[in-house]
């Protein structure tokens, strides 16, 4: 009897096992009204799914949110889909170096008349098997016509019982997932704690290992309400990760848990060319690389000094000053860059935005293909947001999601993006234009440029007889 009712025991843990974590309900509901139709893969099915994306696969057709619950002394992960204009779409979950781990699903809209504001949720993802500590990765890809949507996210999952809501604030857990889609921006999202803890502050610290040490990179203190981070990477090569804790009246700055994310590897965009031969014999590879070296040697010096890129600027011709540093960055890029630079911005592979003293839109030509590229979810041209210390901090809405650039602090990044790597710190051209951007910022009012600015003249007359001009202290 005693072990009739073991088994059966067993096989009900079993079943609840199984059902948890494997069987789920063939639909998830939409709302208002639309269905969505869910197709489970099985590992060897999801490893034949292909979910090739990059950065650019970013069509505004849907968005994607991860929330993590603690049920019954395991954790279930929520995948929210929000504002869908997708008609089918596919998701793979796997730990990472997991193979066996690795698990797919599909969605398909069953009614293709959807509308606006459109949320969908799916519950079915039980991660109660395994370490813990072992990161997951997430890859999205949605569809609608020809537009797609691409997003790879990663994100640890806590111990359980460190999501307890009956621990106090230094032992509690916070859950956030990072997204790594780009190669330039690493958007972390957490999920808030429970009102219970009067939170303050999040505390959002990003690092870098460089050379075997980890160096702070940035430091953000974020409100309650505030459940996003974006950090720019310039394309920096490296392993970077995030420390996000909490702090309220009880637990101060630094005395609550950290949560630590998994290490992200960000590769340079361009790497350099590197050739590759299977072979029984190491003399071939070396026979090449000879014979590499004294062809480049022997080049011609028009084609050594061959543009890389085809760089076209869009900024505003006044004031004179801001013109002036303009013309010097131009000349600078195109010395030190190798760039070369182009009349029409429909030749160009780069784009340059600069932002003056107050926000303009180019001519209807640029306009029109800055807008087109910008929405583009594979564009054929690079459009990037350079900005001076006197720059104005408005720039066309279509520009938003674009790569920026501070001048001077961020040169040498914006000149590694455009695939140049140079020592520039003494080269004259690129002193002349310090000195003059310099100069720029040390005679200006705080994002705002003064020099050479009109005065205003009003002339006042009082009786018919004060006909003088008056000089007011205004300036435009």
């Amino acid at each position: 009897m005693c072990i009739l009712r073991t088994v059966i025991f067993f096989l009900i843990f079993t079943l609840y096992q199984v059902n948890s974590e494997d069987i789920c309900d063939n639909r998830i509901y939409l709302m208002p009204l639309n269905t969505i139709r869910v197709k489970n893969y099985s590992p060897k099915e999801c490893l034949q799914l292909t979910f090739d994306g990059n950065e650019k696969l970013n069509a505004p057709i849907g968005l994607l949110d991860l929330h993590l619950t603690n049920q019954q002394a395991h954790n279930v992960l929520n995948i929210t889909f929000s504002d869908v204009k997708w008609s089918k779409a596919f998701l793979k979950l796997s730990k990472l170096g997991h193979i066996q781990s690795t698990f797919c699903k599909s969605y398909t809209i069953e009614n293709n008349e959807l509308i606006e504001g459109i949320k969908a949720s799916d519950e079915c993802f039980s991660l109660a098997n395994g370490n813990l500590s072992v990161p997951y990765e997430i890859e999205f890809r949605a569809q609608l016509n020809t537009d797609i949507l691409y997003r790879k996210i990663i994100f640890t999952s806590p111990l359980p019982d460190d999501l307890d809501n009956s621990l106090a604030l230094s032992k509690r857990a916070i859950f956030y997932s990072i997204d790594v889609s780009s190669n330039h921006e690493l958007t972390l999202k957490l999920q808030p704690l429970p009102a219970i803890y009067n939170i303050q502050y999040y505390k959002v610290e990003v690092f870098k290992n460089k050379a075997g040490f980890d160096v702070l990179l940035d430091v953000r203190l974020l409100q309650p309400g505030v459940n996003t981070f974006q950090y720019i990477t310039y394309n920096e090569e490296g392993y970077y990760y995030f420390k996000v804790s909490a702090i309220n009246e009880e637990c101060p700055e630094d005395s609550c848990k950290k949560t630590v994310s998994p290490k992200i590897y960000i590769r340079r965009k361009y790497p350099p060319l590197v050739i590759g031969i299977v072979g029984a014999s190491f003399m071939i590879p070396f026979i090449l690389f000879i014979f590499h070296m004294w062809t480049r040697r022997t080049q011609t010096q028009d084609e050594h000094d061959k543009a890389k890129d085809r760089l076209f600027i869009v900024y505003n011709q006044t004031p004179e000053k801001h013109y002036t540093i303009v013309k010097t960055l131009e000349r600078t890029l195109k010395i030190i860059g190798n760039l070369q630079i182009v009349t029409k911005a429909n030749e160009a592979s780069h784009i340059i935005y600069i932002c003056g003293t107050h926000m303009f839109e180019p001519d209807p030509s640029t306009h029109k293909l800055l807008v087109t590229e910008s929405s583009k979810s594979i564009s054929n041209v690079e459009i990037i947001v350079v900005s001076f210390p006197y720059s104005t901090k408005e720039i066309p809405s279509y520009l938003g999601k674009c790569l920026k650039f501070d001048l001077m602090d961020d040169f040498g990044k914006l000149i590694q993006f455009l695939n140049c790597t140079v020592e520039f710190e003494e080269i004259p051209i690129f002193k002349d234009l310090s000195a003059k951007v310099t100069a720029a910022q040390i005679q200006t009012e705080p994002k705002k440029i003064t020099l050479n600015m009109p005065v205003i003249i009003i002339t006042e007359q009082s009786d018919g007889s004060d006909t003088e001009a008056k000089e007011m202290d205004v300036l435009l």
